[in-house]
């Protein structure tokens, strides 16, 4: 996968991270998706994926589950803790990628803000969300208090640069 600068999209399962604080309450899909996507994008960071494979891309679902609302205690982790062998937020910055699939503007906002707008792509959550909730996945970018270019570049041309790159792989690899 390294050699061929493949993208890895990563979406929950359901399975609510396994904790019965999350599944005795059936709250999987409530709160164990975003916990799952955090959970996965923090275990690629502790264990050091990206580092040893540097050319694989990272998709996650759901703005990565509020990861950019914890970064100032996963920095402090960082910076005071070694909790991480590199800093968490530069690799987020060159690895990672994050769907919009959230559809609040807070929340889109503080994710352009923390991880930069330049790693958002549009994300509807489909088939899970269609009709007027699939449209939300897109008016919500529009509507929001992003600029024009932030909002282009989310709508598309994040997504189309990040692909069309891993796309265009050697064959010989």
């Amino acid at each position: 996968m390294d050699k061929l600068n493949t993208v890895i999209y990563i979406h929950p399962t359901g399975c609510g991270a396994l904790t019965p604080l999350v599944n005795d309450y059936d709250l999987e899909w409530v709160v164990g998706a975003p916990i799952e996507d955090m959970l996965v994008t923090l275990q690629l960071l502790k264990s050091n994926i990206p580092q040893k494979f540097p050319n694989i891309k990272f998709h996650i679902a759901h703005l990565g589950g509020g990861i950019s609302f914890q970064m100032q205690r996963i920095m402090d982790n960082y910076s005071d803790w070694d909790a991480f062998s590199e800093n968490p937020l530069n690799i987020l910055k060159s690895n990672f990628w994050f769907d919009t699939a959230n559809f609040l503007e807070g929340a889109l906002m503080n994710s352009a803000e923390v991880l930069g707008s330049n790693r958002l792509l549009m994300g509807s959550d489909f088939p899970y969300f269609m009709d007027d909730k699939y449209t939300r996945a897109v008016d919500y970018i529009y509507n929001s208090r992003l600029n024009s270019e932030e909002k282009e570049n989310i709508l598309s041309k994040n997504a189309l640069n990040l692909y069309q790159k891993s796309a265009s792989f050697d064959t010989e690899a």
